[in-house]
């Protein structure tokens, strides 16, 4: 297992003890202002995770030794890296209102990831809230939390192979009889 999707099930885990979070998962900007129109599909409050970009490193002591792991090949995130949970919101009638509903579900989700820590990543700690200041009918307030990460070079051939089964590749293939490889050939016919 990687350790993002090792930071990923936990934190999919812990939204799931949350009554008030409706949806959770990867975060691909599925809601934002350009997307307005499909807001509305989303169960809201929802909670999405987003990784940063992951600065690798080569560990200087292996982490751990056994039958499947590659120690050559066991590295770590060389600095801490930055996750953002954003947590997103119906927009409510009245926005006063509303705020002291979004102030609880944050602290909720607050309390269930501060200090989570998995096999393969270190203690989460939250760094930084920004307060949206651009929405229309969906609030989006992203809480950043930093990490380390350890990768401990091995594969599990089974998560793979169950992930990959059942995957179909569909291409249209166009094949110009004057090209080969991208070189022109001369006295080529099809």
């Amino acid at each position: 297992m990687s350790a993002k999707l090792n930071l990923y099930n936990r934190f999919r885990e812990k939204m799931g003890e949350l009554s008030c979070i409706k949806e959770s998962g990867i975060w691909n900007e599925q809601i934002t202002e350009e997307n307005e129109p499909n807001e509305l599909v989303h169960q809201f409050p929802a909670a999405y995770i987003e990784f940063s970009n992951i600065v690798w490193g080569r560990k200087q002591q292996p982490l751990h030794q056994g039958a499947y792991t590659n120690i050559r090949n066991q590295q770590t995130s060389s600095e801490e890296t930055e996750v953002t949970i954003h947590v997103c919101f119906s927009h409510l009638e009245r926005e006063n209102d509303s705020f002291a509903q979004i102030d609880a579900v944050l602290d909720l989700v607050q309390s269930k990831l501060e200090g989570l820590e998995g096999d393969l990543f270190s203690n989460f700690q939250r760094i930084q809230e920004l307060q949206p200041t651009n929405h229309n009918r969906v609030i989006i307030w992203p809480v950043i939390y930093k990490t380390s990460f350890i990768d401990l070079g091995t594969l599990d051939e089974d998560l793979i192979l169950s992930t990959l089964t059942g995957i179909t590749f569909t291409t249209d293939l166009i094949i110009d009889p004057n090209t080969v490889s991208g070189v022109r050939s001369s006295g080529y016919t099809s």
